[in-house]
C-alpha cells in the first residue's frame, strides 16, 4: 500500500505546472516592432516560449522565440495591426506553465503628403458684444489635406495647431 501512495505523489509532482509569467506588458511599440516583458514569480523557469500571432481570424503564428530572458522584441511587423502575444515558462526538466497572453498593436503609419492651404475670406463677419455695438472683421483660416496610410488599423487623426502667437 505504501508503495502505491509514493508513486501517486511522485506522479503528481511530475505533472505540476510551473507558475505562469505575470505582469506581461508592452514596453516599446513602433510602427514595425513590439517589445514585451514579464516577471517570473517562482524563478524555476529556465526558458520562455514567446509567440506572436496576428489577431485577424485565419492568420497563422508569425513568430516563436525561445529565450532565457524576461523580455522579447519582434521586428518586421505590419503597422497598425493587432497581435496576440503569448508567453509560456519552461523548466530544465520539461515542466511548462500555462500561457499568459495580451493583445498589443503596432503604431499606424503617419499620414503622408501633408499640405496646407491658407485662405482669407473677403467677406466680413459681424459680431455683437451685447452693448449694441457691432464689430466687423475678416475671416482667415487654413485647410489641411493629407493622405492616410494604405493599411493597418487606426481610429482617427489628431491635428495639433501651434501658431507663433500661442495655442489656439
Amino acid at each position: 500500500m505504501w508503495r502505491k501512495i509514493f508513486v501517486l505523489f511522485f506522479f503528481l509532482e511530475r505533472i505540476t505546472a510551473l507558475e505562469a509569467p505575470v505582469d506581461l506588458a508592452t514596453v516599446d511599440i513602433s510602427t514595425h516592432s513590439l517589445s514585451v516583458m514579464w516577471r517570473n514569480l517562482d524563478g524555476e523557469a529556465n526558458w520562455f516560449k514567446a509567440t506572436i500571432s496576428p489577431l485577424d481570424e485565419g492568420e497563422t503564428t508569425q513568430g516563436v522565440k525561445y529565450i532565457n530572458e524576461s523580455v522579447v522584441t519582434w521586428v518586421d511587423l505590419v503597422p497598425g495591426k493587432n497581435y496576440t502575444i503569448s508567453v509560456v515558462a519552461i523548466s530544465g526538466n520539461g515542466r511548462i506553465s500555462l500561457a499568459t497572453q495580451i493583445v498589443a498593436s503596432t503604431k499606424p503609419m503617419p499620414p503622408y503628403r501633408v499640405r496646407l492651404s491658407k485662405f482669407a475670406n473677403r467677406a466680413l463677419s459681424a459680431h455683437s458684444f451685447g452693448t449694441g455695438r457691432l464689430m466687423m472683421f475678416p475671416v482667415y483660416g487654413a485647410v489641411v489635406y493629407w493622405d492616410g496610410p494604405d493599411s493597418g488599423h487606426f481610429d482617427g487623426y489628431e491635428l495639433t495647431v501651434n501658431p507663433p502667437h500661442g495655442v489656439v
